[in-house]
């Protein structure tokens, strides 16, 4: 568990909607309740227009270390993206000891989905294809325009980096897993969370109350089903990789 002697940066991107701020109070909180200090802003004015979120989350045993809630562009320890192209976006805040945890569930840009032609987001893992290489898939907004865009492309590009040792590594929540093992892809921000816990940054139990805390009662099974799915997830990936 991590006692937070030094600053520990976190970014998290994701689209309106999604659960971001959610993901936000409860990491800030639980960081709280271990004895550490917190700065977060996040960026919350095109949520209700499923545009993109950005939130930082700066902790530290010492407050005196924490003059920004700003992570800087390089900084970032941990990168939860709740969408591939997003997670992308959130890269000029890593480096190569920084640990990306993903969703492969895509969603389309705004205007695809107003469009009439717009398809339903889709699992980066499951059936389709995304019709583009990675290279053009970072850069050409037309493929999520025209309904093609599943953020395989994306979730290759990052584990390519991690390859070339540009990144620590990269863990994935399977959308579709998720689903089968809660009923619901809606509280993949509590399944991202229980990765991070995974990673030893947490204790679970503290991690695991102030879910309770924050959840609703009513979302509460189907959310701590989706905590535990992450940890497992996460220690699954996480085989051999060491500090």
């Amino acid at each position: 568990m991590n006692d937070f002697s030094q600053i520990y940066n976190i970014v998290i991107v994701g689209v309106g909607g999604q659960g971001t701020i959610l993901a936000s109070k409860v990491l800030a909180q639980a960081a709280l309740n271990m004895g550490a200090f917190v700065r977060s802003a996040e960026t919350i004015g095109m949520a209700q227009r499923g545009g993109s979120v950005l939130g930082h989350i700066r902790i530290a045993k010492d407050s005196n270390k924490l003059h920004s809630p700003l992570v800087p562009l390089g900084g970032a320890h941990l990168i939860l993206g709740f969408e591939p192209a997003e997670a992308v976006r959130a890269t000029t805040f890593a480096n190569a000891h920084s640990t990306i945890i993903c969703s492969d569930m895509a969603v389309p840009a705004t205007n695809s989905s107003l469009s009439k032609n717009s398809t339903k987001a889709k699992s980066a893992t499951g059936a389709g294809t995304s019709g583009v290489n990675a290279a053009s898939a970072l850069t050409n907004i037309d493929a999520r325009d025209k309904g093609i865009y599943n953020g395989k492309a994306e979730l290759d590009w990052l584990y390519n980096l991690a390859a070339n040792n540009e990144l620590k590594q990269v863990i994935v929540i399977s959308s579709d897993e998720l689903i089968a093992q809660t009923g619901s892809a809606k509280c993949q921000n509590i399944a991202l969370i229980g990765a991070a816990t995974a990673l030893g940054l947490f204790s679970a139990d503290i991690v695991e109350a102030t879910i309770k805390s924050l959840v609703k009662p009513q979302f509460l099974q189907m959310n701590m089903l989706a905590f535990k799915y992450g940890i497992e997830q996460c220690r699954k990936m996480t085989q051999g990789v060491t500090d």
